[in-house]
Parts: C-alpha cells; structure tokens; sequence
C-alpha cells in the first residue's frame, strides 16, 4: 500500500494540468468528488480513502496501490494492449 496523497492536492493538480491541455469543464465544487468517482472506477476497492491528522488537521486523503497494480488497472479499465512504461 502506498502513502495518503491529500485528495486536495491531487485535484487541484489535475485541474490545474487538465486546464494547461484544454481538457477542463469542472464545478469547482465536486471536482474530489469526480476525480475520486473516476479513479474508483479505474482501481476499485483497491484506492482507499483516509483521513490522517496532517498539520493538526484531518484531511480527506487516497491511499494508492502499488505503481505497478495502478497501471494494470489503468490497462484493463481502458481495454489496452500491454503499455512498455516509463521507469519512474
């Protein structure tokens, strides 16, 4: 299991990036709850969610699966051939 990535974060990266590529149509208001709707889709009861105490507060938090598992799934969600990735 991986660390607690702060869901706050994470979503405001993505719409940031998703913005920068002219992908973006969000409600600032459930852009959390759309980006966590997709990636339970794509990894299933395998990203959990958890709410640590980080700088004296709880935070809404992912907790990812290993890279490896994250791509296989990423592969299957989206029906591909066997993906030659990147060493990160």
């Amino acid at each position: 299991m991986g660390a607690a990535t702060e869901q706050e974060n994470l979503t405001q990266d993505f719409v940031d990036y998703s913005r920068r590529i002219g992908r973006a149509s969000f409600n600032s208001n459930g852009d959390a709850t759309c980006l966590g709707a997709q990636l339970t889709k794509i990894l299933g009861s395998a990203l959990l969610t958890t709410r640590p105490q980080i700088h004296n507060r709880r935070e809404a938090c992912w907790v990812f699966p290993p890279l490896a598992a994250c791509r296989a799934a990423f592969e299957i969600y989206f029906n591909l051939d066997p993906v030659s990735w990147n060493n990160v």
